[in-house]
């Protein structure tokens, strides 16, 4: 047996060079092989505001990367790194499918009928009362925030008469040539106001708040009526629906839309809001999600008109819509429709007579369909 083992060399391991055993032979890649993996940088939080008219303002942030050490050693090939995105876009709530056909329809159908809101909605009570002898834009601002504050919980028909009685009494008797004013609203006594105003809902209430409005707006702007909504609703007895509306007949400020009884039941009833919304505020607030702002201002007038002559709360005449023949209303009543059928020329002229507003234009529904 040689003894050869004692005349071997054992070099002893430097800490250059790896120890080698049977349990442990670690692999040496080439430095050719070894993909340098590029310093991650720290992503900043990135914020973006994006403020459109009543919405409130969105916040996007980009938060920081985790795992940073989680990358794959792939062949020195040059990879695109994709930068991230910092761009931020609100999702407005979709259009209803059925919003354009039942708006031109409405529209059309609105076209033949005069309504009571036509002639004596709010907007309209300061031109006709007035025909005889015009006003000035300060004098229709004023006298239309009246008529506003008048008609809540009452007919505009009603409101059109209040209106009247109290021009008449200012001009002829107190002797203000332009009647309601500023300064006639100042210078009556509030029960006397109150008397005058006697025929519309809550009208003592109404009479305080006409008599406080009037030493506010001649105190504090100008003897005018404010141009933002803030001013507005600082008003007493002044919501947001009034508030919308005065800046849009007054200001030609289209800033939101006047939601009233009308617009409020029919937006639930065609499903533009969700049927279980009871606040007219939030069916305003809803429908500005997704209606193009080129509506918000005729919105009220056309729906308010509708539903004062054919879709009325009780009483509907879905037999002169033509939203019934086609089927783009799912609440018509059949009922209704029977009956008409089997009446005389006669005996549908008299049912026609207590319609709010003159229909003699709309003869043929099916020539609207």
């Amino acid at each position: 047996m040689s003894l050869r083992r004692s005349n071997r060399i054992v070099r002893l391991p430097t800490s250059s060079s790896p120890i080698r055993s049977k349990y442990f032979t670690p692999k040496i890649k080439k430095e050719q092989d070894i993909e340098e993996i590029p310093e991650i940088k720290e992503i900043p939080e990135i914020k973006e505001e994006i403020i459109d008219n009543n919405i409130q303002i969105v916040e996007t942030v980009i938060k920081k990367k985790e795992e940073q050490d989680v990358l794959p050693i792939r062949s020195p090939k040059r990879r695109k790194t994709p930068k991230p995105s910092v761009k931020v876009e609100i999702e407005s709530n979709p259009i209803p499918k059925n919003f354009h056909d039942i708006y031109n329809h409405v529209k059309t159908m609105r076209s033949k009928i005069i309504t009571p809101v036509d002639t004596m909605g709010c907007a309209n009570i300061p031109k006709t009362i007035n025909q005889e002898s015009p006003i000035t834009q300060k004098i229709y601002r004023f006298q239309l925030l009246v008529s506003l504050m008048l008609s809540s919980q009452t007919k505009d028909e009603v409101n059109y008469q209040a209106m009247t009685k109290m021009r008449n009494y200012f001009i002829n008797e107190a002797g203000f040539k332009d009647g309601i004013t500023i300064e006639s609203m100042l210078w009556i006594d509030e029960i006397k106001l109150d008397e005058l105003i006697y025929s519309v809902g809550f009208h003592k209430r109404k009479s305080g708040y006409l008599k406080k409005t009037a030493e506010i707006l001649q105190n504090q702007f100008q003897s005018d009526i404010p141009n933002t909504l803030e001013g507005l609703i600082s008003l007493p007895g002044v919501g947001p629906k009034m508030a919308f509306l005065t800046l849009q007949e007054g200001w030609n400020l289209n800033l939101g839309i006047g939601v009233d009884t009308h617009v409020h039941r029919l937006s639930k009833q065609w499903g533009w809001v969700p049927k279980t919304v009871k606040d007219p505020e939030i069916t305003r607030k809803e429908l500005e999600k997704w209606m193009p702002k080129e509506y918000w201002k005729e919105i009220n007038p056309l729906l308010v008109g509708f539903g004062q002559s054919i879709c009325l709360p009780r009483g509907r005449r879905c037999d002169l819509c033509s939203l019934s023949s086609t089927k783009l209303c799912s609440n018509v009543d059949r009922g209704l429709l029977r009956k008409v059928g089997k009446l005389t020329p006669e005996e549908l002229e008299i049912m026609n007579k207590s319609i709010r507003g003159d229909i003699s234009n709309l003869k043929d529904i099916e020539d609207l369909v």
